[in-house]
């Protein structure tokens, strides 16, 4: 009988705890063992692009050669890549705001922020209204 009401006291605890968890991310990466700050912090490069709902990875990548995007854990980050045979930097702090549904970068020359899709260790899924006046969709993995 005991070992029943411990069973169900668990089930009842686990059950709790799925049910209020709130889908944060649209795409997924809602559940880790890992912080959303250790997930993200990584040197991230460019898997594809998406903008105003048609694939324009290739293009992104020939305009862009060699994306980089590091995120520290200390809230600070780099960005190079080359345009044409141009290198193109930007530096400055990030931080995850909106009850960490957006990484906010704020760097010398403004702040902009991008919406989080989707979260997950070797995965950053983003969108911004902004990058080209339209809805921009960057899909990332690990730098290679």
């Amino acid at each position: 009988m005991k070992n029943s009401l411990r069973f169900l006291l668990l089930f009842l605890v686990v059950q709790l705890f799925f049910v209020s968890c709130k889908k944060k991310y649209t795409e997924g990466g809602n559940f880790s063992l890992l912080s959303k700050k250790a997930r993200i912090s990584n040197s991230w490069m460019v898997n594809s692009v998406i903008i105003d709902g048609k694939d324009t990875t290739a293009g992104f990548i020939s305009e862009h050669k060699k994306y980089n995007l590091v995120l520290n854990t200390d809230g600070s980050y780099g960005l190079m890549f080359y345009s044409g045979s141009n290198p193109v930097t930007e530096s400055g702090q990030w931080s995850l705001v909106n009850e960490k549904s957006r990484i906010s970068f704020v760097h010398m020359n403004g702040r902009y922020e991008w919406v989080i899709l989707k979260l997950k260790n070797k995965e950053l899924w983003v969108y911004d209204s902004h990058f080209y006046g339209v809805k921009t969709e960057i899909h990332f993995i690990p730098f290679q």
